[in-house]
């Protein structure tokens, strides 16, 4: 089994990668699929396993190396009451979302619908359905599963919030040429 470990770019403008370009925390996972592609590119498909937190950068190796320290917090009985409530908050959260999504598939939804853990519920909602790698990063820097997910509320909040002003204002716009 091949494994593998990717951060992502801080400053995607660079040509030339350094450790400062990168962020610090990023996916420990197992190598799914490589596929060279005709541009001279390679598509690797990973199946992220776990956090970690990148210890230290080999800027002189190629491909650059990192120590990592690999971490893992479970979280009993899903969180309790807390977790419970997190899940459903972001099941409601979603289900606004998806108004302002219209390429949203029904089946990505059932998968969602479905989670129950919470820390793999932010995880999946964060890789699909939030739109920044900003806000991705955000949620992959934070390990704690009830936090987690509370995080990626606050955040499908702010982007929910954002895109019903959005609407709001093609609605008016339209209003005025009609």
């Amino acid at each position: 089994e091949a494994y593998s470990s990717a951060t992502a770019l801080a400053n995607m403008a660079k040509e030339k990668i350094t450790a400062a370009d990168l962020y610090t925390v990023g996916t420990v996972g197992k190598i799914k699929q490589l596929v060279h592609i005709p541009e001279g590119g390679v598509r690797i498909v990973v199946d992220g396993k776990k956090r970690a937190t990148v210890v230290e950068y080999d800027d002189n190796a190629n491909p650059m190396h990192a120590e990592l320290l690999i971490k893992s917090i479970e979280v009993h009985d899903n969180g309790g009451v807390r977790g419970e409530a997190l899940v459903q908050g972001t099941h409601d959260a979603l289900d606004n979302f998806i108004e302002y999504l219209p390429r949203f598939s029904p089946e990505l939804s059932l998968t969602v619908k479905s989670l129950k853990s919470p820390g793999i519920l932010a995880d999946f909602v964060a890789c699909n359905v939030l739109i920044r790698y900003e806000d991705k990063q955000k949620v992959l820097e934070e390990f704690e599963p009830l936090r987690r997910l509370e995080l990626l509320s606050y955040i499908m909040e702010s982007e929910l919030l954002i895109m019903r002003t959005e609407s709001e204002i093609h609605r008016r716009v339209r209003e005025q040429i009609d």
